[in-house]
């Protein structure tokens, strides 16, 4: 390979932040033989499935990397508990959530959980936030909260007390937004409950 061959793909890669789809550098005459060799010579680096990165760029988060495997996927649960400062809480695994409809192949590395939930129940409140040059896609404030309630039971009512607690504590907060949410995920009794007691 040329050096100018590299030179234009590395700066191709800039241009696209770091990450490209294959289907991309296919748009770009980027020949699946040449593609062979980047990745031989470790330049460029497989993520998963048609997802690839420069070697040499470091992304300010995994999570901006796990958008990129996964970009219909929407953080949520614990990684957004943890993201928000809500837990103290560090999951072992990345928590993405999806429509009922969408069942993606997952890479072996970062671990990532995945929950399906029907699409009127998985849109709300989602939200995008900017980390470094790149977007990631994450439930509200308030969609974490409730979901802190949602899953009381399963995921311990110490980590939903915790949530609620610093939930309470942000100065962002918009109780009665949480509160409608709350309505269609039918949890509005119980987080109208933990509100009043710590409000």
């Amino acid at each position: 390979m040329k050096a100018l061959e590299k030179y234009k793909i590395e700066q191709l890669f800039e241009k696209h932040k770091g990450f490209l789809h294959k289907q991309d550098l296919q748009k770009e005459g980027i020949e699946s033989s040449l593609l062979a060799e980047l990745l031989e010579k470790d330049w460029v680096i497989l993520l998963h499935n048609s997802t690839y990165k420069w070697a040499s760029y470091e992304p300010e988060s995994e999570l901006i990397e796990v958008q990129q495997i996964l970009p219909d996927g929407v953080f949520c649960l614990a990684t957004a508990w943890a993201f928000y400062e809500l837990s103290t809480h560090t999951p072992s695994e990345y928590h993405v959530a999806f429509p009922d409809n969408k069942r993606p192949t997952l890479p072996d590395y970062p671990p990532i959980q995945t929950y399906h939930w029907r699409s009127h129940i998985w849109e709300i409140g989602i939200t995008e936030k900017t980390l470094g040059n790149h977007h990631i896609k994450i439930y509200d404030l308030e969609r974490c909260v409730c979901d802190a309630v949602r899953f009381r039971y399963k995921k311990g009512m110490d980590i939903c007390k915790e949530v609620l607690q610093n939930y309470v504590r942000n100065p962002s907060r918009q109780p009665d937004l949480a509160l409608d949410y709350a309505q269609v995920l039918k949890i509005k009794e119980p987080l109208k409950n933990y509100l009043e007691i710590l409000l």
